[in-house]
């Protein structure tokens, strides 16, 4: 009456205690078909010992094909009227097989669905799991089928054959076949086997002990073959279409393959393998036709579709990894040469600014202080811009060209840098302006102080008074003169007391020979790498100095990568200069709590704050490509950014309770926070 095909491979372990959960069954005639794929350990003389004692049993063998063409081979030798597929490392209750029947011959059932539970291999614990089947969604229907409801077909059931009883005449007159897949090669079956049946019945009971986290599981080995479920879900959309079924249930399949490649999406170990998986999911016309563009309104879960529609970003942030681990590409094309050892380097990194560089390079070759190089480098410019330079340098024997594939803002400095021959060192942008006697001055300073840094102050001016970018036009002034030479971190922590801390290397003289000894390299691949440059400069700087003048003219325009719209990569490169800056704290031994301490520690705290605020900003999708990060790396973003994002908004709830409340005013709340917490809680909270 009923055939149980049981795929086996390597599965000596619990092999003999399964078939002995199936030999017990209550409803005797049965069938067990053991077919073993290949196996290499005892399993096949476990079978055979088995059929020595129960006729029942038989064996079918086949080469190492993995389990759905296992259980293909099972639908071919099957005698039953019914067919079950049944796992070999799980456990059954003794009534099983009966149950299903029953119902199957009351209700005239194509399938008959059940229930079961899990037991974790790894701590023993057994747990219910009613995503085996979900009762709840069909609870007013005796039997039902697509048309009864077409957006929940898919979902009242895992992808799993181990819950449910087929009839077999069923199964093969619908050309119903397991995918020869080394994984998911079930959810093509399962899924569309549900979509064709005329009549669906089911027993209400856990009738199955699934072993979860088993070694050697097949759902272990996704890294071998990522793509497998993919394959499944466009293999079932193709199959959907071809019968002409598809529209009556997009909704639940959306919601079926969405929950599935977001499990893919979360349980790939290999980095190697989560790219691959990623750069399919992101082109594939399934995933993106029918998959997303039919994400119901009331998507449950929801977190599936916004996790596959993550990949993208999170395919983003493993292929910008992939750049910044690349040897530095150190071919350049140079232009031009000074004359004579200059006082001064200027460097100026360069990409598509070329409306904006002859403005830029007149105000440097226009210095008081002759005695400059300037050293600009085109970083893959696709505009106008390498022309501007070259006719710059052509007039000019002061100005370098250096030209380079495009690496970021950084590697550009870094280049120039490489090639530099002045005493001091000064960082241009290519769209800003410099007063024509800051270099002379502040040369000046240099040599009479003997100083590692000197900070300055600058201007704001808008190309554009509508787009201001969240930059004030008092965003680069001080307020107060501080005389004389101190430590950096001296000056750091009077700064920050001030709320006057920048991080714009374009505000800052260095001298060569301190930034060579001290290895002060601008960090490559990365977004807002000058907060780690200017945080590392001032710590390790024994003589700096500040000059109250505005020497620097800062330019602000709406598509510069500051004031355009946040995205991940703004909060990742934040994330890796708050790690990094906190690596800082423990080498320079700053554990100790002293004023000068707690204003460097207040820093890198602001700065986690802003990176939690950037955060916050993105599009859920856009959040999820911290997925993608190395392990290490993944943990300390959960650690540092969300569980910072959990701590505040706590107290983001409690402040706005304190705001609504008659008896304590709001100002109370926050008066015996430090200054610099201060602006950074209202900053968060959006306060004035």
């Amino acid at each position: 009456m009923v055939s149980i095909v049981v795929p086996v491979f390597n599965a000596e372990v619990w092999l003999k205690e399964t078939l002995g959960y199936l030999r017990a069954q209550t409803y005797r005639d049965i069938e067990i078909l053991c077919v073993d794929d290949g196996s290499t350990d005892g399993s096949v003389a476990i079978i055979e010992s088995a059929m020595q004692e129960d006729g029942r049993v038989r064996l079918i063998r086949q080469q190492n094909s993995f389990a759905g063409v296992a259980r293909n081979n099972g639908i071919d030798h099957a005698k039953g009227e019914y067919i079950i597929f049944l796992d070999a490392d799980d456990i059954f209750a003794p009534t099983l097989v009966e149950k299903c029947v029953c119902r199957a011959e009351k209700t005239q059932a194509d399938i008959v669905l059940f229930g079961g539970d899990s037991v974790d291999m790894r701590t023993g614990e057994q747990a219910p799991s009613p995503w085996f089947f979900r009762y709840d969604r069909v609870q007013q229907l005796e039997v039902f089928d697509r048309r009864a409801i077409p957006d929940e077909i898919m979902n009242i059931t895992n992808a799993a054959p181990w819950t449910k009883l087929y009839k077999t005449e069923f199964v093969r007159g619908n050309g119903l076949r397991f995918q020869p897949l080394r994984n998911s090669n079930d959810l093509y079956f399962v899924l569309l086997s549900l979509c064709v049946a005329e009549r669906i019945a089911y027993v209400n009971e856990p009738l199955v002990r699934y072993r979860r986290f088993r070694p050697g599981s097949l759902q272990n080995t996704k890294e071998s073959d990522p793509l497998c479920v993919l394959e499944a879900v466009e293999a079932l959309y193709a199959a959907l279409t071809e019968r002409g079924i598809f529209s009556e249930v997009a909704a639940s399949f959306a919601k079926a393959s969405a929950e599935f490649l977001k499990h893919n999406l979360t349980t790939i170990r290999s980095r190697a393998a989560l790219k691959r998986f990623c750069a399919a999911l992101v082109a594939s016309p399934v995933v993106n036709d029918a998959v997303l563009a039919h994400e119901p309104k009331d998507a449950s879960p929801h977190e599936s579709f916004v996790a596959v529609r993550g990949a993208k970003y999170m395919l983003a942030c493993m292929e910008d990894a992939d750049k910044r681990n690349l040897p530095g590409d150190t071919r350049c094309t140079v232009t031009g040469h000074p004359a004579e050892a200059p006082a001064v380097s200027v460097v100026i990194p360069v990409y598509n600014t070329g409306a904006y560089l002859a403005e830029c390079l007149d105000s440097v070759l226009g210095q008081t202080l002759a005695n400059i190089e300037v050293l600009c480098v085109d970083d893959g410019s696709t505009d106008g811009s390498r022309a501007v330079l070259e006719a710059c340098a052509a007039k000019d024997p002061r100005v370098t060209v250096l030209a380079q594939s495009n690496r970021g803002q950084s590697a550009a400095r870094n280049e120039g840098i490489r090639r530099a021959q002045g005493k001091y060192l000064y960082f241009m942008d290519s769209d800003d302006i410099l007063r024509k006697e800051a270099l002379s001055e502040l040369l000046d300073t240099a040599e009479r102080e003997r100083t590692d840094v000197i900070l300055f102050d600058g201007t704001v001016f808008y190309e554009d008074p509508a787009h201001t970018g969240g930059i004030s036009a008092t965003r680069y002034r001080r307020t107060r003169t501080r005389e004389g030479v101190r430590s950096g971190k001296s000056l750091m922590s009077e700064l920050c007391a001030a709320g006057e801390y920048s991080c714009s290397p374009c505000l800052q003289f260095v001298s060569h020979a301190y930034f060579l000894e001290n290895g002060l390299w601008f960090p490559e691949g990365i977004i807002h790498e000058d907060n780690l440059y200017t945080f590392r400069t001032l710590l390790c700087a024994e003589r700096a100095a500040y000059v109250n003048r505005a020497y620097f003219h800062r330019r602000v325009r709406k598509d510069s990568v500051m004031t355009a719209k946040k995205t991940y990569r703004h909060c990742y490169g934040e994330f890796v200069c708050y790690r990094s800056m906190v690596a800082l704290m423990e080498s320079f031994g700053l554990a100790e709590q002293t004023p000068e301490n707690e204003a460097v520690a207040a820093v890198v705290q602001a700065f986690l704050a802003d990176c939690h605020r950037d955060y916050r900003s993105l599009e859920e999708p856009e959040r999820m490509f911290y997925k993608a990060l190395p392990l290490d790396e993944r943990m300390l973003f959960e650690a540092c950014v969300l569980g910072f994002s959990k701590r505040y908004d706590k107290l983001e709830r409690d402040y706005i309770a304190l705001r609504n409340s008659r008896t304590y005013r709001l100002g109370n709340a926050i008066v015996g926070l430090p200054r610099l917490a201060r602006n950074a809680l209202r900053k968060l909270l959006g306060k004035s």
